[in-house]
């Protein structure tokens, strides 16, 4: 595992898009589709109160899901926009923070070196 770590440490990824794993990673980083396996649990979120999110005033929720449990904090200022998500128990606790919202993304290819290929 150490080796993985030093292989990929400050490097940009390659995989094939019809990799298992890459299209795990892309539904990942499609929020609308993110959102939907929110909205398809069968468990209602409740409200836990305010809280506040690199300074933001923010309205936590929380959801259980299994073993798991999500907390979900929203703007209360402004749009509704999910500012953090946080996964505790179950099988992949994380968390997710949410910036630069309505903000377009300029990608660049970089340099062949910082590339990493994962099936080599």
């Amino acid at each position: 595992m150490d080796a993985a770590v030093k292989l990929i440490a400050g490097r940009w990824m390659e995989s094939k898009a019809s990799e298992p794993d890459t299209k795990d990673t892309i539904e990942f980083c499609d929020l609308k589709g993110l959102l939907k396996e929110f909205e398809a649990g069968d468990n209602a979120a409740r409200k836990k109160g305010p809280t506040t999110v690199a300074g933001k005033p923010a309205l936590r929720l929380t959801e259980k899901e299994g073993e798991g449990t999500f907390t979900i904090d929203v703007s209360a200022e402004g749009a509704p926009y999910i500012l953090r998500v946080t996964s505790r128990g179950g099988e992949e606790p994380m968390t997710m923070n949410l910036s630069e919202f309505d903000v377009p993304v300029v990608a660049e290819k970089p340099a062949a070196k910082d590339i990493v290929d994962l099936e080599q």
